[in-house]
């Protein structure tokens, strides 16, 4: 868990939610774009620490805190997403695993058509669904195993080599 000055996945899913509120009060479709992706990010920023806290643990010192910074920055969308959508990869890990990896590669999806699709329509209730799933599969995965965290970090901080 960060400390309370960082950022947070479950902030984020915090906000995306008032963001929902603030939509069908007010009738703004844009509030529905953001929280839409806002829900993405807070699933990247999770999977950032995630990977981070599993490559560098309890980072004590500048040099150890200044690593941990690095790895948690190294995650790439495309390439994470990439390896979510790639069964050969993401098939033997648990379940909460494949379903993150599934919301994960979706959720990106949704988010590209909400910030870059000026004509997109979206329902409140399918992003309050969306958002809720998005919370559901941060949980279950920030729960896993941390060897099943470290083992699907691996998969999406790293390029894998061609021979």
């Amino acid at each position: 868990m960060p400390p309370p000055d960082e950022l947070s996945s479950s902030d984020l899913i915090t906000v995306a939610l008032d963001l929902l509120e603030a939509a069908e009060h007010r009738g703004n479709p844009t509030h529905l774009r953001r929280a839409l992706s806002t829900a993405y990010y807070a699933m990247f920023h999770c999977l950032a620490r995630v990977a981070a806290d599993r490559v560098i643990r309890a980072p004590r010192t500048p040099r150890e805190r200044a690593a941990w910074l690095h790895v948690y920055r190294s995650l790439q969308h495309q390439h994470a997403r990439k390896q979510c959508l790639n069964n050969r990869v993401i098939g033997s890990h648990p379940d909460s695993t494949r379903r993150f990896a599934a919301r994960f590669a979706g959720l990106q999806e949704q988010r590209h058509t909400a910030d870059y699709s000026p004509v997109a329509k979206f329902e409140a209730a399918a992003v309050r669904r969306t958002v809720e799933t998005a919370a559901e599969a941060i949980d279950r995965f920030e729960a896993a195993r941390e060897a099943d965290q470290a083992a699907f970090a691996a998969w999406v901080l790293l390029a894998t080599r061609k021979s």
